[in-house]
């Protein structure tokens, strides 16, 4: 097993990077190349730079889900070297999210990974025909994890949008205490921070793949990693929020990878409870807090609905909510 982790273009608005893939020696891994604008961008050109000893090209680059009505076209410049060029005939705006999709062929086994697999020669354009400067880092997926140092340390979740703010959801039973920021900022080095209103102060770190930080002063660790950005759950990968029906307060936040690990955050004035679990290819799951409830969840990915049942203290309740970033 070989992995690809990310390479990122740092050079205002607009952001380019290749996500990680992972597989084995003579076998397709689908590199996603995560594309990210505010700037009315219609066309972008990119060099994919690789080590030909390490890995090769499968297939023919193919358009990703932020492509509409773009043509993706590419040639090979050089040994190791091959360009990539999306254009619109209709000056067309990309949507954010995976540009392309980059079929790559491992070579031979490594264990380290593999990080010769860069971008270069990055070029987007405007529909006035305008280059547009590049920026940020594209850390964009869902992470898992857990908390360390505490009797009882709990787990965390973090969604990195593609404009780089972020969803954080955490729970540490040890201390009944939720941590919950929905616009955490990621720097182009990974870096974030955030104190809640309680003075807890959440500080971390993404590199590559992998994410680590500290929380203070409850003098605990937390460290996960990125969820694969091409899974069977692809459709359901995002950032859910659910209100409890017949209640003023009560809320659910969610975060799913494409890979279906699932994380779910409920409170209310009262109390707060977190869990995580699995969803299968429909989007449906059984979650387990800490307290001991168990959540019947549903992310309908044609509707992008998100709902839930669970009974505490022998009463059943509901909640009702959408993926973010769905139509209301």
């Amino acid at each position: 097993m070989a992995f690809i982790g990310l390479a990122t273009v740092a050079v205002g608005g607009s952001s380019l990077g290749l996500g990680p893939s992972s597989g084995e020696v003579d076998s397709q891994l689908d590199v996603p190349v995560i594309f990210n604008s505010t700037d009315g961008v219609v066309g972008v050109q990119f060099d994919l730079i690789y080590d030909p000893s390490e890995v090769s090209l499968f297939e023919e680059p193919f358009a990703g889900t932020s492509v509409g009505n773009h043509g993706v076209d590419s040639e090979e410049i050089e040994s190791g070297r091959t360009r990539v060029v999306v254009t619109s005939n209709t000056n067309e705006q990309l949507a954010s999210g995976f540009l392309s999709i980059i079929p790559l062929k491992l070579e031979k086994a490594v264990t380290e990974g593999i990080d010769s697999v860069t971008l270069d020669n990055v070029i987007f354009a405007n529909e006035s025909g305008d280059s547009v400067s590049v920026n940020l880092a594209a850390f964009y997926g869902a992470y898992f994890g857990s908390m360390a140092g505490g009797s009882d340390s709990g787990e965390f979740a973090l969604f990195v949008r593609p404009d780089q703010s972020a969803v954080f959801l955490a729970y540490i039973p040890s201390s009944d205490t939720g941590l919950l920021n929905l616009n955490v900022s990621i720097d182009e080095d990974g870096m974030f921070s955030f104190t809640t209103d309680g003075g807890i102060t959440v500080t971390g770190d993404i590199d590559g793949s992998a994410l680590a930080g500290t929380i203070s002063p409850d003098g605990l660790t937390f460290s996960g990693t990125q969820s694969i950005l091409l899974g069977d759950n692809l459709d359901q990968a995002g950032i859910y929020e659910a209100a409890v029906v017949n209640s003023s307060s009560g809320l659910a936040y969610s975060i799913i990878g494409a890979d279906g690990r699932t994380y779910l955050y409920v409170s209310d004035p009262t109390a707060t409870d977190a869990g995580s679990g699995m969803v299968n290819l429909m989007g449906e799951g059984a979650i387990t807090t800490s307290g001991g409830v168990t959540f019947s969840i549903n992310a309908d990915a044609d509707t992008s609905l998100f709902t839930g049942n669970f009974t505490i203290g022998g009463q059943e309740g509901t909640f009702l909510g959408l993926m973010e970033g769905t139509e209301r």
